[in-house]
């Protein structure tokens, strides 16, 4: 199945290049992945591998599609279940799949309330992590210091 999916992701990539559009998203099914930063996908015929080219020349092979960062992403129960879109960003020399959500949090462990995290997976490592984003107003980030 995985096999599949690379082809289908192997077809939507040379249709968009023969036609010298530049790729910032990346479908596998109803999951889409958009890059941040002038970013764009390729596809390297020789090791069937997606690649992200950054505006500086630079090649990072993808590890995980789309689909698959969404799974392990929601799977760590991080990641609402209904979440289909994810951000590319780069950061240094690491691929982040990336989603801003809302989590439920409890000021002073007592009183619920909602707080917007981003949750973050980076591609190489596996690695999943959550940062709960500040408020913008000061009581915002007063109540976001006291929330857990």
């Amino acid at each position: 199945q995985r096999q599949e999916v690379r082809e289908k992701v192997r077809t939507q990539l040379q249709e968009k290049l023969q036609n010298q559009e530049q790729v910032r998203e990346l479908a596998v099914g109803e999951n889409k992945a958009m890059l941040q930063g002038g970013a764009e996908f390729s596809y390297d015929e020789e090791t069937e591998e997606v690649t992200v080219l950054t505006p500086s020349g630079q090649e990072h092979v993808l590890v995980n599609l789309p689909d698959v960062a969404i799974e392990k992403m929601t799977e760590s129960g991080l990641l609402d279940t209904d979440t289909t879109e994810l951000n590319v960003e780069l950061q240094g020399d690491e691929v982040i799949y990336s989603r801003r959500d809302v989590v439920q949090k409890k000021l002073f462990g007592i009183f619920p309330r909602t707080a917007d995290s981003e949750v973050m997976l980076n591609d190489a490592t596996g690695e999943i992590s959550e940062q709960t984003l500040p408020g913008r107003s000061f009581f915002q980030k007063l109540l976001d210091r006291f929330s857990f």
